[in-house]
């Protein structure tokens, strides 16, 4: 009653102290008795405060006080999670606490007794009882165990457990001093994806349903925690959703750029997949939804990766680039006749279809420069571009098969454009010459793009639902790249059609023609034309290996199917040891042209290049032979081949993240060496612009006046206009063939297409004489 208000700033300058001396008790803390210090209440003239360590600090004067230091009666019954070290929280510390268990499950009832501020109570014991029956077990000073039982069993379904704890032999008035806690035991079935291990017994445990076990799932069910996990990490990537509380959706094959290894490295509980679906899918790709298949919101698929990205604003200047782009590079492969007749891009197109596979380790150890060159070279966009927004997985499978057979129609009007409706624009004489080895160029170059973009277009996925009995309900076949379409069905239908129509038009007679291309020429086809195409592939292989050409893109075929079968680094490892055995057998079969016969084909390309100037160093002599010798067809193919042995040998590794960087680098700038070398070597011996400058010039003064007239400079000695008019009078002689044989004879064509190789461009192929 006399007591004096104190303000809140005031306490801490409080003379009061409360003396405790010998205070001492057995269990508990040895300063404050039972005051339940946690619920008073500190009055002040600014308002009030609850009690806390530090207000009872300035009382005290303890400079080590704890809230250990007081000793009280319990004023909760909690459950804990586990004995001795289980986690409680207040939410378990009510009167009535409900446990949810699956048939087969074993009760453990743990409690704690917890006192003043949120301290455990020991040495004291409460009453458990179940029914009317009830007995009295001892609770120490941590989470204690006072009930278990074995496997519950599906009847009953309920279980009540009564909780109570009384102060004996204390009454202090009307205060009542017994604490009372209720539990609720619910027995369910097994959830869904499970099934009981005996249906005969009523508290069988749970086990996977057939569906799963079939796929080595292990599904166990640990307190109160549905858990999947595979029992084989090295196979395949699944995964699991669930549908509402009935239904379980299983994938059967999920992609690793969609899906993580999170069901085959950790436990994913029921409850996860019900509130975190997406915690199975690839963070990196930003993945989401059905089978990790969608991109967010705001975000869209993007060229050159899985992963989902925010496409800028500028996104429409990359469709005027892309489309650019296809007139460029085929103009490049003529000013610089990279041509399959010439053996130095064989190796590149080799090079880059094969490294395609390992196109997910190189995006993610490569730096972004150097992944980009090798993916411009294969003809892609390089990393992560975004071509419109909201553009998908199905919209991105089209744009990968048009942009090849839009460089192909685009060579296709050039060679219509010169020899049909005689356009100006491209009867330069470079152009005429080598248009059909571009064309058959862009073939081998498209070939591996058409064969993914095919197999991406009928690769599927089946989604089986199960229902909480574990039957299975339904099996949908989807397409694997955007499982919302159903397999072979509305627009992928549309798709599957566009792709077997590639397949049985394009891939597959190429594929015969540089397998069995000479046995069709001599007992089906015997057109002038299909023998001037076939020995443009042929080109730089000796007799008779001119169906090697034919090996090599089917390898790429025998390697796609393995690739999307097995995981990266055993795919990679099968690869080493194919590369190798092709290797092997290249090098002894030896199927390019010789050395010799090689560097001689080159002769009279540059017969003046050094000017008249002597070379007579020695080592400047033997630089030039060095280089020769790389550019002839099996040592450059050989480094590619070495080059692919390489980087398969660093992915069936794997090691650390920096290690890898630097080998993938330098596999691709050993690459880039190569084409740089081999770019320049065509310059110099095959650039027209400067020859063409000239030509121009002389036909300029040519008409000058005083000069001879056009016909008679046509038919001069050693002049370059009589080789093209040779060369113009044998196309027309071709196209005559088709018509009249009498009017040309072979023999003919062959002595002027002879004539124009050794003197104007070794990139038109010999005639060969079995014709």
């Amino acid at each position: 009653q006399n007591g004096v208000l104190l303000r809140e700033r005031d306490i801490p300058f409080f003379n009061g102290t409360i003396i405790m001396d010998n205070n001492t008790v057995d269990y508990g803390g040895n300063q404050i008795y039972n005051g339940q210090l946690e619920d008073c209440t500190l009055y002040t003239q600014e308002g009030h405060m609850t009690t806390n360590k530090t207000i009872l600090e300035q009382f005290i004067h303890l400079p080590s006080f704890t809230p250990k230091d007081v000793s009280s009666l319990p004023y909760y019954i909690c459950l804990c999670e586990e004995a001795r070290v289980g986690k409680r929280d207040k939410q378990n510390c009510g009167n009535v606490s409900n446990l949810d268990l699956y048939q087969g499950e074993t009760l453990h009832i743990i409690v704690a007794l917890v006192g003043d501020f949120d301290q455990n109570i020991g040495d004291t014991k409460i009453s458990v009882g179940i029914g009317e029956d009830s007995e009295r077990k001892p609770v120490e000073q941590h989470c204690t165990e006072v009930y278990s039982t074995g496997p519950v069993s599906i009847s009953p379904e309920k279980m009540i457990i009564n909780l109570k704890y009384t102060v004996i032999e204390l009454s202090i008035g009307e205060m009542d001093l017994s604490l009372t806690h209720v539990v609720n035991v619910n027995i369910l079935p097994c959830p869904i994806g499970f099934k009981p291990k005996d249906n005969r017994n009523a508290s069988s445990t749970c086990i996977c349903n057939d569906i799963l076990n079939e796929f080595d799932f292990q599904c166990n069910i640990q307190q109160n925690e549905v858990i999947f996990k595979h029992a084989n990490p090295k196979i395949y990537t699944y995964w699991l959703g669930i549908e509402g509380n009935h239904t379980l959706k299983f994938g059967k094959f999920c992609p690793p750029y969609f899906c993580n290894n999170i069901l085959q490295d950790s436990n994913v509980s029921y409850n996860s997949l019900q509130n975190t679906p997406n915690k199975q899918c690839n963070s990196n790709t930003k993945r989401e939804g059905f089978l990790c298949s969608e991109c967010p919101e705001g975000y869209s698929s993007v060229l050159g990766g899985y992963e989902c990205k925010q496409c800028q604003e500028n996104w429409h200047f990359l469709i005027v680039i892309y489309t650019l782009s296809g007139p460029v590079l085929i103009m490049f492969l003529f000013l610089f006749n990279l041509t399959i007749v010439q053996g130095s891009i064989n190796s590149f197109i080799f090079y880059t279809n094969i490294v395609y596979f390992y196109d997910d380790f190189l995006q993610e150890h490569t730096v972004q420069p150097f992944y980009n060159i090798y993916s411009i070279s294969n003809i892609g966009s390089g990393k992560g571009l975004c071509f419109f927004i909201g553009m998908n997985e199905f919209h991105k499978v089209w744009l990968q098969f048009i942009y090849p057979l839009y460089l192909l129609l685009l060579v296709v009007f050039i060679i219509i454009g010169a020899n049909k409706f005689n356009l100006r624009i491209f009867q330069v004489d470079f152009i005429t010459q080598r248009a059909v080895p571009v064309l058959a160029t862009l073939m081998i170059l498209t070939y591996t793009n058409f064969i993914t973009c095919i197999w991406k277009a009928f690769r599927f996925t089946r989604v089986v639902e199960i229902d909480g009995q574990g039957n299975s309900l339904h099996e949908h076949y989807l397409w694997l790249l955007q499982p919302t379409l159903p397999y072979l069905q509305g627009t992928h239908l549309i798709l599957g059609m566009f792709a077997l129509a590639i397949t049985l038009i394009y891939i597959l007679p190429l594929t015969l023609v540089t397998l069995f291309g000479e046995i069709i020429r001599r007992r089906c086809i015997r057109s002038m034309w299909f023998s001037h195409f076939l020995d443009t592939f042929h080109g730089c292989y000796r007799w008779p290996f001119g169906f090697w050409l034919g090996v090599r893109l089917f390898i790429r075929v025998l390697l796609i199917i393995p690739r999307n079968l097995w995981p990266q680094n055993i795919f990679a490892i099968f690869t080493l040891y194919f590369i190798t055995f092709f290797f092997l057998i290249q090098i002894i079969l030896k199927p390019f042209q010789t050395e010799i016969k090689w560097l001689q084909s080159q002769q009279g390309q540059k017969q003046t290049s050094l000017n008249g100037k002597q070379i007579t160093s020695k080592w400047k002599s033997k630089i030039k032979a060095l280089l020769k010798w790389l550019i002839t067809p099996l040592v450059f193919d050989s480094i590619s081949l070495l080059n692919i042995l390489f980087l398969s040998s660093i992915v069936a590794i794997n090691p650390n993240i920096s290690f890898s960087k630097f080998a993938s680098c330098f596999s691709i700038s050993i690459f880039f060496l190569q084409g740089i070398y081999g770019s320049v070597h065509h310059a110099y011996l095959y650039f027209p612009i400067p020859k063409w400058i000239k030509w121009k010039w002389e036909q300029l003064k040519q008409r000058l006046p005083g000069r001879q007239t056009e016909d008679e400079n046509l038919m001069g000695e050693g002049d370059d206009s009589l080789l093209n008019f040779q060369y113009r009078e044998m196309q027309n002689a071709e196209f005559d063939l088709s018509t009249n044989h009498e009017e040309v004879t072979t023999n003919d064509i062959e002595a002027v297409s002879q004539e124009v190789q050794l003197q104007e461009d070794p990139s038109l192929p010999l005639l060969e004489t079995q014709i």
